[in-house]
């Protein structure tokens, strides 16, 4: 495994934030609620990623591997 030359995470919430993306997911919700759960799940996404980069050194392609793999056995069940 190679050293990572940046905190992948912190970037990744940075580009959230600097691209609008939240604000604009926000406008395409019906309703407070549906904003609330969308935002909780790339909360939840974002922290998992921080976690797994934080405890095992994973990098974001790694991490998406992994997340794509545990979809995978969850839709086999």
């Amino acid at each position: 495994m190679h050293e990572p030359l940046i905190n992948q995470p912190g970037v990744l919430r940075a580009l959230l934030s600097d691209s609008g993306y939240l604000t604009d997911l926000q406008r395409t919700c019906k309703s407070p609620e549906e904003w609330l759960k969308r935002e909780q799940n790339v909360k939840y996404l974002l922290d998992d990623f921080q976690a797994s980069h934080d405890q095992h050194g994973k990098d974001l392609s790694e991490w998406l591997d992994a997340m794509l793999l545990r979809h995978e056995r969850e839709e086999e069940k």
